[in-house]
């Protein structure tokens, strides 16, 4: 879109990211030890429909648009290819795997 320009500030953003996390924690009555129970369920919203929730990022905050690809036997300059940042598979932006996945956690904490 920019090709041959300076690219204008703020013109590009990374995908929004949707999570929504769930916490419940249960005090349960003892007389001797205060005792908590805790429930979380981390990005509920993969939980409910698996093509939603995806975190995407940069990877580690840097993108290449140009790879290389080799070099051209008849003249013997490098060859490189345009990579397209429209394309999260390939492009500059990355799912980051464990985070877009749910995650369920049961905890016990005991107070004296």
């Amino acid at each position: 879109k920019y090709r041959g320009q300076i690219v204008p500030r703020y013109s590009s953003f990374t995908p929004w990211n949707r999570s929504l996390d769930f916490h419940y924690d249960l005090e349960v009555p003892v007389s001797v030890v205060r005792t908590q129970l805790t429930f979380d369920v981390l990005n509920l919203i993969n939980l409910i429909d698996k093509n939603s929730g995806g975190i995407y990022s940069v990877g580690n905050q840097n993108w290449t648009p140009l790879n290389y690809v080799g070099i051209d036997s008849a003249t013997g300059k490098p060859i490189y290819q345009m990579v397209s940042a429209g394309n999260l598979t390939g492009g500059a932006y990355f799912s980051n795997d464990l985070r877009s996945r749910w995650q369920m956690k049961f905890g016990l904490r005991l107070s004296y």
